[in-house]
């Protein structure tokens, strides 16, 4: 685990160890997978409007998975993280990792949504241009995800729906942790590899650099399958395109890439005070155009969709700025 404290927040932090410590309710213990990743880049960018409006240290704490870090929230050890529509109906419902949790129903009751957003693609690259969409695995090499992820799970649904193709007995499934996958590809160990990834993320943009990439997904017609309409059917699940150059010149796909896509988005526990929520939602759209400016995944952002996928309740401090913003009326 590693704790970063960034821009204006740095000081702050620094400040901890000499200064007076800040109260309860001006400490954000924020918890996310990896630096890099776009709840990071959004944390930090929370980090430095928080302090700035409020006074408000964040704390964004690494290496904790969404599974991980919404139990964290829910049990009052972090507060706040990555908001994922399936995680959380998983966490309802005791199914898949949260299985041995006899609590289950009860943690899932300790969260609130702040606000979902546009997320990540499910992306599918490969450096075999030969392999151009998800019937195209049968026989190859793949990472979907670490030994037990969640993604790996929903993304052998999605192509099993779609083609009839069964994880590890039509295609082969290597595992490594999320940090340790490019080198995958890089190696020849793997011929398709999947990341959680938005648009001008930093994994493809530095695995096209001197080779060329091709994405691989869906057709119309498997989409329209209804066993593929029915993996669809969940909470903040769309479909998505990558468009021809996305990645550069060194994306050899000349037509868009039908993929998967998920709303995502932030996650508190419902002992937030209500003003706290109120102002970390209003921090974070009303300085959208600030983030738009560094990461170019914000730009998909809207807030006429900041309920969209909401498994748990909204938070009433949250829904008190997005009503104020005509949004959920």
């Amino acid at each position: 685990m590693t704790r970063f404290y960034t821009s204006a927040a740095l000081a702050a932090a620094i400040g901890l160890c000499g200064a007076a410590a800040a109260s309860a309710d001006e400490l954000i213990r924020t918890q996310v997978s990896a630096p890099g990743s776009t709840m990071f880049v959004v944390s930090t960018h929370l980090a430095s409007v928080l302090k700035e409006r409020h006074g408000y240290n964040v704390e964004v704490a690494t290496g904790f998975p969404g599974v991980r870090s919404q139990v964290n929230i829910a049990m009052g050890e972090a507060d706040m993280g990555l908001y994922a529509p399936p995680l959380a109906k998983f966490l309802q419902e005791g199914y898949a990792m949260y299985a041995s949790l006899e609590n289950h129903a009860e943690l899932a009751d300790n969260l609130r949504v702040l606000s979902t957003y546009s997320g990540d693609m499910f992306t599918l690259g490969t450096y075999d241009d030969s392999i151009r969409t998800v019937e195209d695995l049968e026989g190859k090499r793949v990472f979907l995800g670490p030994q037990g992820a969640a993604l790996v799970r929903i993304n052998a649904g999605l192509i099993e729906a779609a083609t009839g193709l069964v994880a590890n007995d039509d295609y082969e499934l290597v595992h490594v942790d999320w940090a340790g996958s490019p080198a995958l590809l890089q190696d020849g160990s793997v011929d398709v590899l999947f990341q959680l990834c938005a648009v001008g993320c930093a994994t493809w943009t530095e695995l096209s650099t001197a080779r060329k990439v091709t994405f691989v997904g869906y057709t119309q017609e498997m989409t329209e399958s209804e066993a593929f309409q029915a993996q669809m059917d969940s909470p903040g699940r769309l479909m998505r395109e990558i468009a021809p150059g996305t990645w550069g010149d060194n994306q050899t796909n000349e037509e868009p890439v039908l993929v998967v896509g998920e709303f995502t988005g932030l996650v508190v526990s419902k002992e937030m005070s209500d003003d706290l929520a109120y102002n970390i939602t209003a921090a974070f759209w009303d300085t959208l155009p600030d983030l738009q400016a560094v990461a170019p995944f914000a730009n998909e952002y809207e807030l006429e969709t900041a309920t969209f996928g909401a498994v748990y309740d909204m938070h009433p401090g949250a829904m008190r700025y997005l009503t104020e913003q005509g949004v959920g009326q």
